[in-house]
């Protein structure tokens, strides 16, 4: 009977560990600035989008009443941090609202 030989001694997880001091470092820093950028480039897009958004304070109201919102849940929307997305908080209030019926 012949046996064979296998190395289950290193988890491929743990190859990293392996690697030179300099080499993980440089490892750690590539992650780093990686992070830093993807999260400037959300802040970035949250920007774009609530200068979007504000575009919305301009129209006069009976656009606004066509769109099914109020000015006020326009302005309080536009209040809200940076991070929380203004324009799906005013498309939850929209839904909340009673549905206009025109004749």
């Amino acid at each position: 009977m012949t046996y064979q030989a296998t190395c289950d001694c290193v988890a491929p997880n743990h190859a990293e560990n392996h690697l030179p001091l300099a080499s993980r470092a440089l490892n750690a820093l590539k992650r780093s600035i990686a992070d830093r950028l993807a999260a400037h480039k959300v802040k970035r897009q949250a920007r774009i989008d609530r200068a979007a958004f504000q575009h919305m304070l301009t129209l006069e109201d009976h656009v606004l009443d066509d769109i099914g919102v109020t000015r006020a849940n326009v302005e309080w929307a536009n209040q809200l941090p940076m991070h929380q997305s203004a324009g799906l908080a005013l498309e939850a209030t929209k839904k909340r609202a009673r549905p206009k019926i025109r004749p």
